[in-house]
């Protein structure tokens, strides 16, 4: 998979589906002992701490619709900070992540990396875009 040609939709689509959501029209779904196709979005939501205890969440929205809020729902708790910074460097404007920094008697917040550099996205101008992109790289570092 290649972020950079992916749009928003299909970013918002791959990080859905990363997290369990089925789409509409999805066939083949074991739901209480029955097969069906999907007419909503829907997934199994794990509740209490007994294994196997689940209920369904539907809903007719997509989890994350391509706004500022459903990339902000995308977006991992613990980055807890996105932001938009010139980059010298590359002559450009870019997107970071940020956690907080385990050590913090250091500086309180570290930049969110993968293989030793800093995962970053250029601005492309479309920011809604571009912070799907963001959530579509660090989940994949979360895999790895």
């Amino acid at each position: 998979m290649i972020i950079d040609t992916m749009d928003c939709a299909q970013r918002c689509d791959w990080l859905a589906r990363k997290d369990g959501w089925g789409f509409p029209g999805d066939q083949g779904i074991l739901i209480d002992g029955t097969m069906v196709t999907l007419t909503k979005y829907w997934r199994r939501v794990q509740i209490g701490m007994l294994q196997g205890q689940v209920h369904t969440k539907k809903q007719a929205d997509h989890p994350y619709p391509p706004t500022l809020d459903g990339a902000a729902a995308a977006e991992r708790a613990m980055w807890l900070r996105v932001e938009r910074v010139y980059c010298d460097v590359l002559d450009q404007w870019e997107w970071r992540v940020w956690q907080p920094n385990p050590y913090a008697n250091e500086k309180p917040w570290v930049r969110l990396m993968h293989a030793g550099v800093p995962i970053t996205a250029p601005d492309t101008g479309d920011e809604i875009s571009d912070r799907f992109g963001l959530a579509v790289m660090c989940r994949m570092e979360e895999t790895q």
